[in-house]
């Protein structure tokens, strides 16, 4: 990521997925109907979900300047604006003025655009990074009423980010300066807290570590079948991909030490970070990368916050549990049939199915016990109540026993059974339903495997095949809805998307 600071706004322009921006705003570049799709307009509308399709269809049936601005649908921005596609630099420089321009006139405070024109229209892309540049030197630094305090460039492909850090080297002279270190601005971002009210919000992120892209050649036998293939990748990677928030007053209280530790994570754990600050809110950690990445980040950020805590929220493990070895991250302990534990646990299980049950084992993970109870922390203070966990099934084939035990149920592997209500990790309410063969497949001796898990539901709704995330709780706010199910009242099953929201408690063995 590269950043500079014209007249108090700050112009980053960073590699990523514009559909997973958090800014107020995020522009997407049409045509002249606003019904592009193809490339980033495409990921835009379908990560947007139907009803901002059907919005711009109505908007740009009506006399328009060629931007229109819509709800945000299932993204986490607050609106939409609409771009029609330019093929001159000039045009495209205008194009941007006229977003930012509705965005102050709207007093939002932060917008993300992509590389606009370097796709269909066949820019280069340093003519673009410069238009792009040229239009925000024009808002920002020749307008006195400005609400904007963050633009942000997303590309997609990272070879162009060099484009747009030389074109925003040529910048400096218009009232911006270099970035300065990630590390001094973190600490100056956490000294300067009890001194410095003027600036209501700062976001501070690890720099990029550079990396070579991976690249796939895709042939087949016609563009619909080359489509299906590029459609069934980027679901793949969208599966192995993960975020944590975390919103802790500890984080002001961590050492000179623990914040170079946090600072190190990027390139040990191939993971972003993201400092948030805000005079409401407090401060925010958002952790980006792969799922098990992701967990054991989190982990260990929170391994020094409680240690700057004056005290702990949570036990670090059940009273119950077994001793374990040291050094020992998971083990599975055989309750014994006797014990108030095992006759619990059976009797969930037998409510609604009525298999024989050969061993009920309880797993000790520690790590994902911990990610758990964090997450739960999280939603209890997100939806200001207490009741948001659940003791619900998941049927396993014997496969993937050893991987949900150590790393959770990650959806690569835990959640492919079933799509009908959403890409996430499926689970029951009753025995019966994950004791059928589709989902708790038989092994070779018979057995088959069933997990009783702790999840956390929280608020939640309707389902609808295809989806990747929750959807909003409303249209004016960017909070998603904890899980979904299967719209029966009382619902049958829970589906999640994130997998930490989900404890495997006891593994239950049966015929």
């Amino acid at each position: 990521m590269y950043e500079i600071k014209m007249s108090g706004v700050v112009v980053q322009a960073v590699t990523g997925d514009i559909t997973k921006e958090t800014t107020d705003v995020i522009v997407n570049s049409s045509n002249s109907s606003f019904s592009l799709k193809s490339g980033v307009s495409k990921a835009i509308l379908d990560a947007a979900g139907p009803t901002v399709e059907t919005e711009c269809q109505q908007l740009g049936a009506e006399a328009n300047e060629g931007m229109i601005m819509t709800k945000p649908g299932n993204l986490q921005c607050k609106k939409i604006i609409h771009l029609v596609n330019q093929t001159d630099t000039k045009k495209i420089q205008q194009s941007v003025e006229g977003a930012l321009k509705m965005c102050t006139q709207n007093n939002f405070t932060s917008i993300s655009l992509p590389a606009i024109g370097t796709g269909q229209g066949n820019i280069q892309p340093s003519e673009v990074a410069d238009a792009m540049l040229d239009a925000v030197v024009e808002v920002v630094c020749k307008k006195s009423q400005n609400s904007l305090k963050l633009v942000r460039m997303v590309i997609f492909q990272p070879a162009m980010l060099t484009d747009f850090h030389t074109s925003m080297l040529k910048k400096e002279g218009t009232d911006a300066q270099e970035k300065e270190g990630f590390f001094q601005n973190v600490l100056s971002f956490f000294t300067r807290r009890k001194v410095d009210n003027a600036q209501q919000n700062e976001v501070i992120e690890i720099e990029s570590q550079d990396m070579d892209p991976a690249c796939f050649h895709i042939c087949g036998v016609s563009q619909a079948h080359v489509d299906h293939a590029k459609q069934v990748i980027k679901d793949l990677i969208v599966k192995e991909q993960d975020f944590n928030l975390i919103n802790d007053k500890a984080l002001f209280s961590l050492s000179e030490l623990d914040l170079q530790n946090i600072y190190d994570m990027q390139t040990a754990m191939d993971v972003r970070i993201s400092f948030h600050k805000s005079s409401q809110e407090g401060a925010k950690l958002t952790i980006e990368g792969l799922s098990k990445d992701v967990l054991k980040a989190s982990n260990e950020i929170h391994e020094m916050l409680k240690k700057v805590r004056p005290e702990e929220t949570f036990k670090d493990v059940p009273q119950h549990w077994d001793d374990m070895p040291a050094n020992t991250p998971c083990l599975s302990f055989p309750i014994q049939p006797e014990t108030q534990e095992h006759i619990d646990v059976l009797k969930l299980f037998e409510e609604t199915c009525k298999k024989s049950v050969l061993k009920i084992e309880r797993i000790q993970n520690k790590s994902l016990w911990g990610g758990f109870q964090i997450k739960k922390k999280d939603m209890e203070a997100r939806n200001g109540h207490q009741n948001n966990e659940r003791k619900l099934f998941h049927g396993a084939c014997h496969t993937t026993i050893d991987k949900i035990n150590e790393l959770g149920f990650n959806r690569s592997y835990a959640g492919k059974n079933a799509a009908l209500y959403g890409d996430g990790t499926y689970f029951a309410v009753n025995a019966e339903y994950s004791a059928i063969d589709k989902y708790s497949k038989p092994d070779p001796q018979g057995q088959k495997y069933m997990y009783l898990c702790r999840v956390l539901t929280g608020d939640f709704i309707t389902g609808t095949s295809g989806m990747k995330v929750p959807p909003t709780k409303s249209t004016t706010s960017i909070n998603l809805y904890d899980s979904v199910t299967d719209g029966v009242s009382p619902p049958s099953m829970f589906i999640i998307f994130h997998d930490s929201q989900a404890y495997p408690e006891y593994l239950i063995t049966f015929k």
